[in-house]
């Protein structure tokens, strides 16, 4: 019988095609994955790798045998979370790693990190800029939260609000110029709109909406931007008024592996909570919640 340590990285290798992605799955190092990986192709009747250039490709047993421990994780994860659920058991500590917009993790879930730790001591909470090279379809991202719900990989995917986007400016203003995303986001509905509204391309792009704002603030340009970052209450109006806010879906989603992990479900339901908390304490939301589903139960 293979060792379940080495059959572990066999799996990660197959989800996330690096050993530094496997590595960085299983919170572990490269040397380690691939010194396991070894000792599984040399221990087997037949080989589960084979050297292709500075990397491994998984032989079709390879293939089979990855396959069979994502079975086995996925039995043992769903029975781990049924023992504790009936016996109401402490869960062993876990890390989970959280991937999220800029906006989202400044706005919304650093307001909230110390509720959660009070809340959940067993779990250790990373969170990541949605910058970061790593991906829940690679399995070096756990759970990620997401302004569009993708349309790729084995997800398990549920919407979990929805905020308001648009175009801002400091009151007594009458911005010419103005500031958008990087190309890649000209599909999004509020750069549409900006391109119709100043008929022309942006002055200058970022990479993020809270870059934007901070660049607004010290400039009479306007600026793509969710609204709970241009607070009227304070010092911006949005240009077009109320009629001219988009709503943009938020998502949460994590890998269909994970729908029996009770650590995913609790950062899951946290992160629902905190978007219910936002919603009943703005007099204006900017987040509108969906109904609360049980994303472990049901097909993506």
């Amino acid at each position: 019988m293979p060792n379940w340590d080495d059959l572990k990285c066999l799996m990660h290798l197959s989800k996330g095609k690096t050993m530094t992605n496997a590595a960085i799955a299983l919170r572990t190092n490269v040397s380690t994955v691939s010194r396991r990986l070894e000792r599984l192709n040399s221990e087997l009747a037949s080989p589960v790798l084979l050297k292709q250039g500075n990397g491994w490709d998984l032989t079709a047993y390879g293939r089979r045998l990855a396959d069979a421990a994502l079975d086995f994780q996925l039995q043992m994860d769903q029975l781990e979370a049924e023992t504790l659920e009936a016996a109401s058991g402490k869960m062993v500590a876990r890390s989970v790693m959280l991937s999220a917009p800029d906006v989202l993790i400044s706005r919304y879930l650093s307001r909230y990190v110390h509720e959660f730790s009070h809340n959940y001591p067993g779990i250790e909470l990373s969170i990541l800029s949605e910058t970061h090279s790593g991906s829940v379809a690679d399995g070096t991202i756990d759970v990620s939260l997401m302004v569009e719900r993708p349309t790729k990989g084995r997800m398990v995917c549920r919407k979990a609000g929805t905020i308001q986007t648009g175009l801002f400016a400091k009151q007594g203003t009458k911005p010419t110029k103005w500031i958008g995303l990087d190309r890649s986001q000209d599909h999004l509905p509020e750069m549409k709109a900006a391109f119709a509204f100043f008929g022309c391309e942006p002055e200058l792009r970022m990479s993020t909406m809270a870059g934007i704002q901070r660049t607004v603030e010290t400039t009479d340009w306007a600026g793509i931007g969710t609204r709970i970052l241009y607070p009227e209450t304070e010092k911006f109006t949005i240009l077009g008024g109320e009629s001219a806010l988009h709503d943009r879906e938020i998502w949460l989603g994590f890998h269909e592996t994970r729908r029996h992990d009770k650590a995913i479900r609790e950062v899951c339901e946290w992160i629902v909570h905190i978007f219910k908390t936002e919603e009943r304490a703005s007099a204006k939301p900017d987040l509108k919640t969906e109904p609360v589903v049980n994303l472990f139960d049901q097909d993506a």
